[in-house]
């Protein structure tokens, strides 16, 4: 999977972030409310189906996203200088984080959807736990932009950077899809680079 992220051209990364889930929502949101409430059951079902595959895209806009900040932090890494080496574990475990966020959302809202969207009008006080898990994936995945930016910027100076050095490219990862037309040619750049010194080699 690495690889087709270094292989992949931003506006490839583009169309599987953004058009393609938009396309995806926008024509099953159409579909589903082309039907009346008289002409089929599907209708009852027509709201919840919509918000899962909606939140369903938003999913797979957020994990290509995090595939691509992942390639950003480990799929160069053999041109890494070797300060990077002691945050290799810390940074798995903190991608996790974000990952787990993704599917505990889908699936809290794939239940709501259909099993108590509108059975209650009432708050539901175990949605709290959601806020701290939400702050708590958010500052992971800012660490994780952090860390792909400072890894991109390091292999292409060779050497520990400093913020500075790399706070374009850090908030260039966080603008993603944006950030990917132009943070995506350097990486591509740098994956070339690497085939050419194993050709060499």
């Amino acid at each position: 999977m690495t690889e087709r992220f270094l292989r992949a051209k931003h506006w490839q990364l583009f169309s599987y972030a953004v058009a393609l889930p938009l396309a995806v929502a926008a024509v099953t949101v159409s579909v589903l409310f082309s039907f009346s409430g008289k002409e089929s059951g599907i209708a009852a079902l027509r709201i919840p189906l919509s918000v899962s595959v909606v939140v369903l895209m938003l999913v797979l806009y957020k994990c290509i996203w995090l595939g691509w900040l992942w390639t950003l932090a480990f799929g160069v890494r053999e041109r890494m200088p070797v300060f990077f080496e002691a945050d290799t574990e810390r940074l798995r475990m903190i991608f996790l984080v974000p990952s787990a966020y993704l599917i505990i959302v889908f699936i809290a809202v794939f239940y709501g959807s259909f099993y108590t969207m509108g059975a209650s009008k009432e708050f539901p006080m175990s949605s709290l736990f959601v806020i701290p898990l939400h702050l708590f994936s958010t500052v992971c995945v800012g660490y994780c932009m952090y860390m792909a930016a400072k890894t991109m910027k390091g292999v292409e100076l060779g050497a520990e950077p400093e913020f500075a050095d790399f706070r374009e490219e850090f908030f260039l990862a966080g603008l993603f899809p944006v950030g990917v037309w132009l943070l995506q040619p350097k990486l591509n750049r740098i994956a070339e680079s690497m085939e050419l010194a194993d050709a060499d080699y």
